[in-house]
């Protein structure tokens, strides 16, 4: 059988480490979101995971409550490494991994179909484009500084409404108005 470590370490690029993957047949350990890069400058995304195989429900949530008096939803295997997520170069040029769902709506097995959309992802798209449309060439510096960055796209977003919302009130205060 081909482990996980021999399918990286005999890969000499990510079209021969997607191949390596799948001799693996299950995986069978915790978890784990990979963004690799080879020297011929591909791209992969890959979510190798020991997600189960139910008798009667995919696609489904994770998040989901089954009724456990009877066999319908139990558990028929692992999912087989060739039906995990595996992206090579993608259009846009870049991953991102900010535990959010990363997995196509039409996938065969809803895999993290549970998480949302997250700031932190919407962020992070922000940065890459924005200095994508500039053409700018990255480097580690440009990852330290969008590791390092504090904004908050969802606070951003709120903070007009609560100055609204504030002015509104001080308004109603100045003008004799209270809610006692």
């Amino acid at each position: 059988m081909f482990h996980s470590v021999e399918a990286i370490i005999e890969s000499e690029n990510l079209h021969q480490l997607k191949t390596n993957f799948q001799k693996i047949g299950k995986w069978v350990s915790f978890p784990a979101s990979i963004v690799a890069a080879d020297v011929q400058g591909n791209i992969a995304y890959s979510l190798l995971a020991s997600a189960p195989v139910r008798a009667n429900d995919y696609p489904h949530s994770g998040v989901n409550v089954f009724d456990g008096t009877n066999t319908d939803h139990d558990w028929v295997g692992l999912v087989d490494i060739s039906d995990l997520p595996f992206t090579l170069n993608p259009k846009k040029g870049y991953y991102i991994t900010a535990n959010h769902r990363i997995i196509p709506e039409n996938s065969k097995y809803d895999i993290g179909g549970h998480l949302p959309a997250t700031g932190r992802a919407r962020r992070l798209v922000e940065m890459f484009e924005e200095k994508l449309e500039k053409g700018h060439k990255f480097d580690y510096k440009d990852i330290i500084e969008m590791q390092l960055d504090e904004v908050d796209v969802v606070a951003r977003g709120l903070a007009p409404h609560i100055v609204t919302i504030a002015k509104r009130a001080i308004q109603n205060q100045d003008h004799g108005f209270s809610e006692d």
